[in-house]
């Protein structure tokens, strides 16, 4: 099997084509905002986001699996879908939880990997990765993924948009969990097969 999981950056761009021929999709968050002429693919077989109401503008249409990245225990007041409307759009979909396990084990292998002190939430692009390694791909391809600092707090979406991270995410220690997947078949202590293709790899890992 060979899966796609695609972030919101711009090597993303373009790549619809080699997107689209994978088994499986896999988008996260405000995909339809950063690609909202189809220049990452038309197929989409999950969408992972947080499930709170304010991503409402930001729910794709058709039927796909929703994978939720804050699991249900984490807060059972906010990671919950708390309007009416995105309901309806979803009850017909295969709602998927992330288990607080899964959470807790991505949350303390980027702490290894920081160099900054304290706790630093999975982003939700991470945690759309994490998800689908679950199902032991042969291949997985990564696109949207970009960095351009090493120190960077930045997240640049493909439509041009910046979004400042505050101090919650660590970006540089996602970068590399996923630079010792692909180099050395490691992910989160385990030892895998998957071949990992990562397009738009930052030079800083």
């Amino acid at each position: 099997m060979k899966i796609a999981v695609i972030g919101n950056g711009p090597s993303a761009n373009g790549q619809g084509k080699h997107i689209d021929a994978c088994d499986m999709v896999v988008r996260a968050g405000q995909y339809t905002h950063a690609f909202p002429r189809n220049e990452a693919g038309k197929k989409t077989t999950a969408w992972c986001w947080p499930g709170f109401a304010k991503m409402n503008k930001y729910v794709p249409q058709g039927k796909m699996e929703h994978w939720f990245s804050v699991p249900v225990a984490w807060d059972k007041k906010k990671s919950r879908l708390t309007n009416a409307r995105m309901m309806a759009k979803c009850r017909k979909s295969k709602l998927v939880e992330n288990p607080m396990g899964h959470y807790l084990a991505l949350r303390h292998a980027l702490e290894l990997l920081s160099e900054r002190r304290g706790l630093f939430p999975p982003t939700t692009g991470i945690i759309a990765i994490q998800m689908a390694m679950d199902f032991q791909p042969d291949q997985l391809l990564l696109a949207g993924f970009d960095v351009t600092k090493k120190d960077t707090k930045e997240c640049h979406y493909a439509d041009g948009r910046v979004w400042k991270f505050g101090p919650g995410h660590d970006l540089l220690a996602e970068k590399k969990l996923l630079a010792r997947l692909q180099d050395k078949g490691k992910w989160l202590g385990l030892e895998v097969k998957t071949k990992v293709t990562w397009i738009g790899r930052p030079s800083c890992v």
